[in-house]
């Protein structure tokens, strides 16, 4: 979903700009230079509003993927290790430990990547209180 929205922001960008490009004969910067300030300012705003919209639809997919995966993989590790529990001969059986192992690797990984996507935040968070002293 991430890539498909940032394909939709990405094509229609692509349209204007292609628009713009085609009626300044094409030099995209003439069209910005002969504007005045204050639609520059506006076109400038607009851009980051687009920007921003992507990148809280992009935050929010990401988070709703790790949720995801996180459920699956704590939901297959329950359950390797409930078919472990309930079945005396399961407990030799290379594959169901191999497929706990995975599993618990994968609740490991993606408690990893949350914490790869949380650290630069709080460090922009903790740069910005630094400053503010």
């Amino acid at each position: 979903m991430v890539c498909a929205a940032r394909w939709v922001v990405f094509v229609s960008g692509c349209a204007v700009c292609m628009i713009i490009v085609k009626r300044n004969k094409g030099n995209l910067w003439n069209f910005f230079s002969k504007q005045d300030p204050a639609i520059r300012q506006s076109l400038n705003g607009q851009i980051k509003q687009r920007w921003g919209q992507l990148y809280e639809l992009e935050k929010e997919w990401g988070e709703r993927a790790l949720k995801y995966l996180i459920l699956t993989n704590s939901g297959g590790a329950i359950a390797t290790l409930s078919f472990l529990g309930a079945s005396p001969s399961a407990i030799n059986m290379r594959g169901a430990k191999t497929f706990l192992f995975l599993f618990v690797l994968g609740v490991f990984l993606v408690g990893v990547s949350t914490a790869k996507n949380i650290s630069p935040h709080v460090r922009s968070v903790q740069g910005v209180e630094g400053r503010c002293r």
